[in-house]
């Protein structure tokens, strides 16, 4: 049936009932991979922000979804075949690019945040374990509520980061900002030294004991697996890391 309704899709367009085409996108939705099945359902959420009905957004995808499904068995995405949801979603509507619309538009706040928390603490966390390894009882090792705070400030930092970058679209109107970027980054990252320094000094160690090396290395390799599956599943996009 699928077959028939792919040459339905070239030939005779209006030959199909709304059932038709839905049950169609759902066969196609099946053979698409991960992203873009997130990348069908962003833009289907924004044709539906911009007053789009049902039928109108599933008959608009069924055009759609065959070109993405060739286009995914020759190893390329839909972002890349059709741009990013919004710019695609502007493009369609009103047939040329949206200023400001970046290559890859930013992942919400705190699907940023996490993702860098995971990735700095779990840098952090893997030198504390390999410096105490080498370097036992001469190492200045974070302890365990440092520890934490340093996932928590980490992923603050490169969500503040990632909000201040310009952007690098010829396009848009906030390319002029890297005086402002670099100002905000030297801030950050003096204020995430001076934090985990002052837990370091202020917490007692009765609460913030060094782990043995191997639970830092541990917890890093958790946090580094931890950051792929999140980053895989969610599909983050950041403008930094």
């Amino acid at each position: 049936m699928l077959d028939k309704m792919k040459k339905d899709n070239k030939e005779e367009k209006v030959t199909l009932t709304f059932e038709e085409v839905q049950k169609a996108n759902e066969e196609f939705l099946g053979k698409l991979t991960h992203k873009n099945n997130q990348y069908i359902r962003q833009v289907d959420k924004f044709l539906g922000a911009e007053g789009w009905t049902e039928e109108k957004r599933s008959r608009h995808l069924f055009m759609i979804l065959p070109a993405i499904i060739k286009a995914q068995a020759e190893g390329k995405p839909a972002r890349r075949l059709l741009g990013t949801p919004n710019a695609y979603v502007y493009k369609l509507l009103h047939g040329d690019k949206p200023q400001g619309v970046q290559a890859e538009e930013m992942s919400p706040d705190w699907q940023v945040f996490v993702d860098g928390s995971l990735l700095l603490g779990g840098l952090f966390a893997l030198v504390s374990g390999v410096t105490s390894l080498f370097n036992p009882g001469k190492a200045q090792v974070m302890g365990i509520i440092s520890l934490l705070i340093n996932f928590i400030v980490g992923g603050l930092m490169l969500l503040i980061l990632n909000k201040n970058m310009p952007s690098l679209d010829p396009s848009s109107k906030k390319k002029q900002g890297w005086i402002r970027y670099i100002i905000v980054s030297a801030i950050s990252a003096t204020l995430w030294v001076l934090l985990i320094s002052l837990s370091q000094s202020a917490v007692p160690a009765s609460i913030n004991p060094v782990l043995p090396p191997i639970a830092y290395i541990l917890i890093a390799l958790a946090a580094f697996v931890g950051k792929y599956f999140f980053k895989r599943h969610f599909n983050v996009r950041t403008k930094t890391l």
